[in-house]
């Protein structure tokens, strides 16, 4: 860029900057206006009790369904909420408690659930809370509105509602209700072999260059020896793969749950680049091989192909020189075979309650 025209770009960023701010504060001033809807909200939790626990923002318990009436801790953080988004709220808790009513209800047996383990996430706006078998609902940190201040983009709602019956899929799965079949061990078994064979042989033919940085860098972020070579960083590689296998089964279980624009919104906004996290190449495609195969669950008719147009992995990686394309598909169809030996545990659910 020319220096002479480094004072007008820098002008530009800082309009560009204070419009972008000036939108911001005046969407939420126009929420903001109102009369204070709390005792609305209040008064509905305490009378229909959604099965959802309230916090904030450091996880603290503001309001327990289960004491629907104690709601002396919630009371002064929903003090000011105007109406819409106190109307916004409600909806929110009521879709949520209903999704879980839905997965409750399919299963023969819900008391046989275990408690969430450390492994369940204990963020995102919505998750199964780790001392109790309920959901929470953060009123203060969603992923993409601010719930006491703004109504939810309906796109959100239907991630609400979709991430509700992920987070009790990932329960069912750690009960291991949702598992590779017996009968389909052997295929995945063939499976996780070919994905470590992919992995090796990409560490083997990769360019010297990425060869070499793979060598320096990929054993301490695997966490393996120093001297590792293809065969071991190709295992670690494929491990790595697929630790993404529980999210894969929470989906499986969750397409079998949730009506379609809510499973189709959740799939299509977690298959996305990974760019901006900073993965090595490497990693990303180890990150991919899984993820690559959530759309395989919903209504995509071409899933493979509308993820490496969606992701452009098949630029970033294959057209990048770190591996061909056919290497990239063979690897991703190994990660399939695993993905496709897991089904329900039918005898844990109501089959007439399942889509």
């Amino acid at each position: 860029m020319p220096p002479a025209l480094a004072p007008a770009l820098a002008e530009l960023g800082a309009r560009g900057e204070g419009a972008a701010q000036a939108a911001v504060a005046a969407h939420y001033e126009r929420w903001d206006a109102g009369p204070d809807a709390a005792e609305e909200v209040l008064a509905w939790l305490q009378a229909e009790a959604p099965s959802v626990l309230l916090v904030d923002g450091q996880g603290r318990l503001l309001w327990d369904p289960e004491r629907p009436e104690e709601l002396g801790r919630l009371r002064p953080l929903l003090a000011g909420i105007t109406a819409g988004p106190a109307a916004a709220l409600r909806a929110d808790l009521g879709r949520a408690a209903e999704r879980s009513a839905g997965f409750l209800a399919a299963l023969e047996d819900p008391e046989a659930l275990p408690r969430p383990s450390e492994a369940i996430d204990q963020g995102g706006g919505l998750y199964l809370h780790a001392a109790r078998r309920l959901l929470a609902f953060d009123l203060e940190r969603q992923p993409s509105w601010v719930p006491l201040r703004e109504p939810t983009p309906p796109f959100q709602r239907l991630l609400l509602a979709a991430r509700a019956a992920h987070e009790w899929g990932h329960l069912a799965e750690e009960a291991g209700w949702v598992r590779v079949a017996p009968e389909c061990a052997p295929a995945a078994a063939a499976g996780r072999s070919a994905l470590v064979r992919a992995f090796s042989g990409l560490l083997r033919e990769a360019p010297a260059p990425l060869r070499a940085w793979a060598e320096a860098h990929l054993p301490e972020r695997l966490g393996v020896g120093p001297n590792a070579g293809p065969e071991e960083l190709g295992a670690a590689l494929a491990e790595s793969a697929l630790r993404r296998l529980p999210d894969y089964a929470a989906n499986y279980l969750m397409a079998r749950l949730l009506p379609p624009a809510e499973l189709e919104a959740y799939l299509r906004v977690n298959v996305r680049t990974h760019v901006e996290e900073g993965l090595d190449p490497f990693l990303l495609l180890a990150r991919y091989a899984v993820e690559a195969h959530y759309l395989g669950l919903g209504a995509c008719a071409a899933p493979l192909e509308t993820f490496l147009r969606h992701t452009a992995a098949d630029r970033l990686l294959a057209g990048g020189g770190l591996l061909s394309r056919e290497a990239l598909l063979e690897l991703l169809e190994a990660a399939a075979s695993v993905c496709a030996a897991y089904a329900l545990r039918e005898e844990a659910f109501r089959p007439e309650l399942l889509r």
